[in-house]
């Protein structure tokens, strides 16, 4: 597989479906672990002051280009990098200038390094999709990060692409919560809990995800957030969830 390096970091060379057959190969060896970046012009400019950064991306399994940006940057790597002799500041910018029309114009020709963005969103959303099925199986999916209702929303619409996966997520104000709470209450030590405005249902499910000692919540809240909350709790628990 070819590589491009943009400021000293790699680029695969690759199709989108290319990157969803050997996800859907490494799903059916599932001992094997794998690092997979969306590199974008954002994480290429991290990477110049974050050397641990930059080695993460560089080491990763596939890092793939992830935005409008990379692409130009990997033409114009292409061309400078071709000459046999060192070229003045005057035919880099020329260079530049003559990538960016290409860019602007959407000359699909000419920006023939990268042929394809492969976008974060694009392959959560498909990968689903290459899971191998087990009859009677649930593949297991977890989401790290994402504020507010980003990881619910995620998980719901991955739901509906493939109904046989169990999805677990933390959002990167989980921890912070639960780090609050237990300043009052060892939730590792408890087998019920009362919660009063419950987030719309999100903090119950924190607990639940996290603590299996918990059997019990009694949740109050008011209308129509206990609809929304409850609604919320049976998509994850189903019949567990009961409106008194």
């Amino acid at each position: 597989m070819n590589q491009i390096k943009i400021l000293d970091v790699k680029i695969d060379i690759i199709s989108k479906s290319e990157v969803l057959e050997k996800i859907r190969d490494l799903l059916n060896h599932p001992d094997s672990q794998k690092q997979l970046t969306t590199t974008n012009p954002e994480f290429i400019l991290e990477a110049q002051k974050n050397q641990e950064f930059k080695n993460i991306i560089n080491n990763s399994w596939l890092s793939v280009a992830d935005g409008y940006g990379v692409r130009l940057a990997s033409k114009y790597c292409s061309l400078t990098s071709n000459f046999q002799f060192p070229i003045s500041n005057f035919q880099k910018i020329f260079i530049g200038l003559k990538v960016a029309w290409w860019g602007i114009s959407k000359n699909e020709k000419k920006l023939n390094i990268i042929k394809e963005i492969i976008t974060g969103v694009d392959l959560v959303k498909e990968i689903p999709s290459v899971i191998p099925a087990e009859a009677g199986i649930q593949s297991k999916i977890f989401l790290l990060g994402g504020f507010k209702d980003t990881p619910y929303l995620t998980a719901k619409n991955l739901k509906k692409i493939n109904p046989n996966l169990n999805i677990n997520y933390s959002t990167f104000e989980a921890d912070n919560k639960i780090d609050k709470i237990n300043k009052f209450i060892k939730l590792s030590e408890i087998s019920s809990y009362f919660e009063i405005g419950g987030g719309f249902g999100s903090n119950i499910h924190l607990l639940l995800d996290n603590f299996e000692n918990i059997k019990k919540i009694i949740y109050v809240d008011i209308v129509p957030n206990i609809f929304v909350g409850t609604e919320y709790l049976r998509s994850f628990f189903g019949d567990a969830v009961k409106d008194y």
